[in-house]
């Protein structure tokens, strides 16, 4: 790593269920980014778990889960910016298995907040089979994260 690189740490909500016999994963499709796992930028001082619960919380609306265990973390490296053409910056993605406290619909609609590049977008919820073909059914760059929970 060049001392010019910078690390990010990111926490991913993976919200599972079990549901007519199958364990299911609770994903959202974004408006401008296609189909993805709540996840975003971990504020200074914040836990994994705290953060993972937070930004769950801003991209879906679900005020009450339970934290079951940390998965692991999955490192990128990416260019920094909106376009990721800015220097390079190392991307840690620490994934947070998360059962919800209440029963969930199979689909819902939530108005995103707490960063100002997402504030006011409409995300579209939904769940989907945690099984091989679980990488295909997400943004590219979910499919290794896809490969994680697997």
């Amino acid at each position: 790593m060049s001392s010019a690189e910078r690390i990010v740490h990111k926490a991913v909500a993976c919200v599972v269920r079990d549901f007519a016999g199958r364990r299911e994963l609770l994903v959202f499709d974004h408006p401008l980014a296609g189909t993805q796992i709540p996840k975003g930028t971990m504020e200074a001082g914040e836990g994994v778990v705290e953060a993972a619960l937070r930004e769950l919380h801003e991209e879906s609306g679900i005020a009450s889960a339970t934290p079951v265990s940390v998965i692991g973390t999955w490192i990128r490296r990416i260019g920094a910016g909106p376009h990721e053409d800015g220097p390079d910056e190392m991307h840690h993605w620490h994934l947070v298995l998360i059962r919800p406290d209440s029963e969930l619909p199979d689909a819902w609609s939530h108005v995103a907040h707490g960063s100002p590049e997402e504030d006011g977008l409409v995300f579209r919820y939904r769940w989907v089979a945690v099984d091989r073909e679980l990488p295909r059914a997400l943004h590219p760059l979910f499919a290794d994260v896809a490969q994680m929970l697997l």
